[in-house]
């Protein structure tokens, strides 16, 4: 008898909440772990993070020796001041070339006019030939000046030519140099590139480094994921966006993380083994593969519960519990997150608080009242619908005119009519109240008179 009962208990409770869920405890904590390792060779002068510490983006891990780097600093500088210089001598022979082709231009004209006049003076025999002669290698030699000038202008712009100062070739390297040695100063200075803990810390003082040597691990466990590893056969109703419950070895089942499915393993870990087995020699034996599922705590459609404020510990075991259950298909369970109708714990206190409060005694929020309400003696076409629940919270509260009331006292509550507002006073209605409805301070009035608008809350 006891074994049946107990049977009928696990079929009851596989079919109401077992068949909608997976578990498997082949589940671990990864995160990216960011090696700190230096740019530059140098010295190790100052550590300024241990194991276990906690740092932020930006601190200052390891200080190497700067001295180098600032003379290197220092070079680069002077180099780019005489760079500049230099370039600035090049402008200035440009003009003196500019210059000096000015004044061949001048000494040329200077000489064919010369020469003009002494042929004019040898055909009437006033000059002898050796002048004339004289005079013709004079216009020669003013002639070749001339075209030597325009070289050296031309060799003189070519290097400076249709560019400015600042984009010279020569400077431009001069200042690459004096931002390297900028990065190397730097960099002696090894920074924190994200916010962490630090593990694994390996460098110590004193110690000669180079490019690339690993100094110290940092764990950021601001990006941490389950990876669950499922049965194939668990698989075929997994989502991505689906809620997960998980459970860690550290503190046990009192702490429940909340998380949802982020991805789907694209194939088993032996498929990306270094030596992947071959099943193609006659070995037919089925063995049911598993395939990691990637889950992301702390997000997603399930609320995080207060126990998940605790760390996760990347490497540790966990437990994982993904839903199954489709969109479409029946909820075994529903919790107030998915259930509009189920109020949310507290909402009870909080209208019986929000009845008393002066300020909020005549507004009642959407979560005490869900489903629409009729007053008595009311038509169909008078009925009074409640607002939907404010979207802003229970500690909101909605100015909206349906929730008036919710301080009142039920006598005065019914007194109410809506289709009695901006009408008449001695106007008669079907759904005027009776005596017995209506509160002893307004019995001496008329039927008619029970509703004047000024009474209206």
């Amino acid at each position: 008898m006891i074994v049946v009962l107990a049977l009928l208990a696990w079929g009851t409770w596989y079919w109401l909440d077992g068949r909608w869920y997976a578990s498997t405890n082949d589940a671990y904590a990864h995160a990216n772990i960011v090696e700190v390792t230096p740019l530059v060779p140098g010295t190790v002068t100052a550590i300024d993070a241990d194991n276990n510490d906690y740092v932020r983006a930006g601190q200052t891990l390891v200080q190497f020796d700067a001295a180098d780097a600032r003379v290197a600093l220092e070079r680069a500088e002077a180099n780019l001041a005489l760079t500049v210089r230099r370039v600035r001598a090049l402008y200035a022979g440009a003009g003196a070339a500019q210059a000096l082709l000015a004044t061949r231009q001048v000494e040329l004209r200077r000489a064919e006019q010369d020469y003009a006049r002494v042929l004019k003076l040898k055909g009437t025999g006033a000059i002898s030939a050796q002048d004339a002669q004289h005079a013709g290698d004079a216009l020669a030699a003013a002639r070749a000046a001339l075209g030597a000038a325009r070289e050296q202008l031309n060799s003189s712009r070519a290097p400076i030519a249709e560019t400015v100062l600042a984009r010279q070739p020569d400077v431009l390297m001069a200042a690459a140099m004096l931002r390297q040695a900028y990065l190397d100063l730097a960099r002696t200075r090894l920074l924190a590139p994200v916010s962490g803990y630090i593990a694994k810390r390996s460098v110590q003082l004193g110690q000669r480094v180079m490019p690339g040597t690993p100094l110290m691990a940092l764990v950021p466990l601001d990006h941490v994921w389950v990876d669950a590893n499922f049965k194939e056969t668990m698989i075929g109703q997994m989502r991505i966006g689906q809620p997960v419950t998980l459970t860690s070895d550290v503190y046990g089942g009192s702490v429940v993380y909340h998380g949802h499915v982020q991805g789907l393993g694209i194939g088993t870990g032996s498929a990306f083994a270094l030596l992947p087995a071959q099943n193609a020699t006659g070995n037919w034996i089925k063995i049911v593969q598993r395939l990691p599922v990637r889950i992301r705590p702390g997000s997603g459609r399930a609320r995080q519960a207060p126990a998940a404020r605790r760390p996760v510990d990347v490497g540790r075991g966990q437990s994982a519990r993904p839903e199954r259950r489709d969109a479409g298909q029946p909820a075994a369970k529903q919790t107030g997150a998915a259930n509009h109708g189920v109020r949310r714990p507290g909402a009870r206190r909080r209208c019986a608080d929000r009845a008393h409060h002066p300020q909020q005694r005549r507004v009642r929020h959407g979560a005490c009242r869900s489903r629409p309400t009729r007053q008595a003696g009311l038509s169909p076409r008078h009925e009074r619908t409640a607002v939907p629940p404010c979207e802003r919270g229970l500690d909101h509260v909605c100015p909206v005119a349906g929730h008036l009331h919710a301080g009142a006292r039920p006598v005065d509550r019914q007194r109410v009519a809506a289709d009695h507002r901006r009408r008449h006073r001695f106007d008669r209605h079907p759904g005027d109240l009776g005596d017995h409805l209506v509160h002893r301070g307004q019995r001496h009035r008329p039927a008619a008179d029970r509703f004047p608008g000024q009474a209206l809350r």
